[in-house]
Order: structure tokens, then sequence, then C-alpha cells
């Protein structure tokens, strides 16, 4: 991971994300802080967000990516139809 063209926002949101999995609380909730305070824009992020939003993007991204791969809003389309004929 990484390499020479790696920014320096790169790599402080790699140590961020890797900490975030064995810090607790507070210092999750530190870290969350300060990604929100490196600000991020255009051509990477709409005008005004900053690390913290463009990770929480880009995570919601991903995560609807897989659910629409998946069957996923087929089955709770047919779980909805079951519910509604009984």
């Amino acid at each position: 991971m990484g390499g020479e063209n790696e920014t320096e926002s790169h790599k402080y949101m790699r140590s961020a994300m890797r900490s975030l999995s064995v810090v607790g609380e507070l210092e999750g909730n530190d870290i969350r802080h300060s990604l929100k305070e490196i600000p991020v824009g255009p051509p990477h992020a709409m005008q005004g967000s900053n690390l913290y939003d463009k990770t929480s993007a880009e995570i919601v991204h991903e995560m609807l990516g897989i659910l629409l791969v998946l069957p996923y809003f087929e089955l709770l389309r047919a779980a909805q139809n079951q519910r509604t004929i009984h």
C-alpha cells in the first residue's frame, strides 16, 4: 500500500483507518474530528468538503455498489410483497 505519489493526507488517512479498529471511543472521536479538519475539494470532492465527509461518502458509495450487485433490493421487494399478500 502507498507509493511515491501518496500525499500526506493519504498517509494520515491510512494510519487513522488502521488505528480506528484498535482504539477506544474517545481516541476514535479524536481521529474523526481530526479528519474533519483536513479540507478536500475539487476534483476529488465537492467544494467545502473535508476528509471525514469524503471518506464517509466513499464508504457509502462502495456499500451501495455491493448491494446493487447482490440481489439485496430484490430480496427486500420480495419480502415486502410477501407481507402485503398475507
